[in-house]
């Protein structure tokens, strides 16, 4: 009459592993989107910090700046002599830094040389332009910079723009606007 059934048909098997090639398939879906999440996570968070660090450096050195040139796309920043030691080893009566962009493999370098060495160091790596240019009220103790991040495979192209004013300068020209 009846018999009793042991173990799982084959239809039975055969859709119980359908259901677990899917609760698979989506659990690994599920981390190789997690990883490119990550991935791309991770290289703007160092991208930022990398141009944070390029504008902490352009921010100090054009405040302290006892003279500002501006030729094409090179920022040209006359420090005191004091600042010297960082870029030259040893103080120095008066430190010239030259900023420009390099073209490199892949990319343009953002190189600072200083008049004390025929060596540039490279400051940030993979931009696609550096724009230096006289702040809007034309007055020659600011500058606005523009540096272009170069477009990646996980990144956009990105442009950040800010101004800074040389304290030295803008108030050597008060000074002299009192007089």
């Amino acid at each position: 009459m009846f018999r009793r059934q042991r173990g799982a048909t084959l239809v039975e098997l055969m859709v119980a592993m359908t259901l677990g090639l899917l609760v698979v398939a989506g659990a690994t879906q599920i981390f190789v989107d997690m990883r490119q999440t990550f991935s791309q996570a991770s290289a703007i968070s160092a991208r930022q910090a990398e141009a944070g660090f390029v504008a902490q450096q352009l921010l100090r050195d054009v405040r302290t700046a006892e003279a500002i040139e501006i030729d094409g796309g090179a920022l040209t920043l006359t420090l005191n002599g004091d600042q010297g030691a960082a870029y030259c080893g040893a103080p120095q009566t008066s430190l010239e830094l030259t900023y420009r962009l390099a073209e490199a493999g892949g990319g343009g370098a953002l190189e600072v040389r200083p008049d004390c060495s025929a060596d540039a160091s490279v400051v940030m790596n993979g931009l696609e332009a550096f724009t230096p240019t006289w702040t809007e009220s034309g007055e020659r103790h600011g500058v606005s910079l523009a540096l272009t991040l170069a477009e990646t495979a996980q990144l956009p192209q990105r442009t950040l723009s800010f101004s800074i004013t040389s304290r030295q300068l803008a108030l050597r020209q008060a000074v002299n606007a009192e007089e």
